[in-house]
């Protein structure tokens, strides 16, 4: 059960609005406290959720807004789920032109990570229970974790295919009889074999066969 005494308590802004309309009064509602109803994502349009706006009670489908969207690209971080309380947004103060979901919020009844509350000053990613975290690039892209200092910088990734492509391809790997050298594509051949391998062996010793 939602947990809102807050926000309950919040005059109904657009009722008093329309009742204390004037001239040179503006009664539109441009943001506003909403839960969420349903969420679906949509191939074309994106994710959108029906939500039912605070306090009025009206209801409607709106886009979903991320920090980072584009073509094909962008940070999407998990569904909404029904009851989440969000922050809605109506542009031109017009709900009936489309609402857009700016912020998903924490309250009483969704409560934020312990690790934010014992560490108020760090930057936090808490992926929720059973969830996958992807991080994908593409156009030879790559993902790099470490400090200032790039060289500290750990790529991720095919880091062993990668590494191993660079050591053969220019001999830079060193054996007792003098420098190794292979093709990028039989490096990738090869751990695609020992991966197999390893797996293999990882589902006999499973099954009390080794």
């Amino acid at each position: 059960m939602l947990n809102r005494s807050r926000v309950s308590r919040v005059l109904d802004i657009a009722r008093l609005g329309e009742a204390l309309a004037r001239p040179g009064m503006d009664p539109r509602t441009w943001i506003s406290y909403a839960i969420v109803l349903a969420y679906s994502v949509d191939p074309s349009h994106g994710p959108l959720a029906r939500v039912k706006m605070l306090p009025g009670g009206l209801e409607d489908v709106a886009r979903v807004a991320y920090d980072y969207a584009g073509n094909g690209f962008g940070l999407y971080t998990g569904s909404l789920k029904v009851d989440d309380e969000v922050l809605v947004a109506a542009p031109n103060g017009e709900p009936a032109a489309g609402l857009v979901v700016v912020r998903r919020l924490w309250s009483p009844a969704d409560p934020p990570p312990q690790e934010a509350v014992d560490h108020p000053e760090d930057v936090l990613l808490h992926v929720e229970d059973g969830k996958t975290l992807r991080l994908t690039v593409s156009g030879g892209g790559r993902i790099l974790l470490g400090g200032e200092d790039s060289a500290e910088a750990v790529p991720l990734g095919n880091t062993l295919v990668d590494a191993l492509t660079e050591l053969l391809t220019t001999g830079a790997l060193q054996s007792p009889v003098g420098p190794v050298f292979a093709k990028a594509s039989w490096v990738q051949r090869y751990l695609d074999d020992a991966g197999t391998n390893i797996l293999s062996q990882k589902a006999f010793t499973e099954r009390g066969d080794s």
